[in-house]
Formats: C-alpha cells, structure tokens, sequence
C-alpha cells in the first residue's frame, strides 16, 4: 500500500508516479493508494491516479484509493472520478474486495 499526505500537485506527483511505476513493475497488480492524509490533489496527481488505474486495468489489475478524506471525496465528485476508480473506505474493505 502506498500512503500518500499533503499535497499531490505538480511538484511532487513525481513522486507518486515512480512509487506506482516501481510497484507495477515489481509484479504487484493490485496496489492500494492510502488518500486519507492528502490536503490537496490537482490535476497533475489526479492524471498519475489515473494513468496507474489504466495501466492495472489493462494488466488485470487495480488500483484502489482508500480512506477518502472530506477533501479527497470532493475532488474525486467534482472530477467524475468516483465513478471510474475504485473507492474503499478502509485498509480491511480494500483487502476484502
């Protein structure tokens, strides 16, 4: 699982881009996102989410953002991307789905 905290924006989707890169690459086809500390996500983050969620789609896999803060929940709304991704709102759903 990849916990992620603060803000995911232009500067640090880096980041998030390479730890999902490197767990795929890895083997790992189910790879759950930890949201419940993000503050702030743009849409440089929100297109790393979605280019891991297509590229585990297209492998059989999946990726899942977990506990969805107020903030998280609301983006995801506004952006449509609650109807697209997978949403669990807990570790223990995410590892039962």
């Amino acid at each position: 699982m990849l916990k992620l905290a603060g803000e995911v924006d232009v500067y640090t989707c880096g980041f998030l881009r390479e730890a999902v890169t490197k767990a795929a690459d890895a083997g790992n086809l189910f790879i759950a996102v930890d949201v419940q500390a993000v503050e702030f996500m743009d849409s440089s983050g929100l297109g790393v989410i979605v280019g891991a969620h297509k590229r585990l789609k297209g492998e059989e896999g999946e990726l899942v953002l977990v506990s969805p803060n107020k903030q998280m929940r609301r983006i995801l709304a506004l952006t449509g991307l609650d109807q697209i991704l997978t949403v669990r709102v807990s570790v223990d759903e995410a590892l039962r789905s």
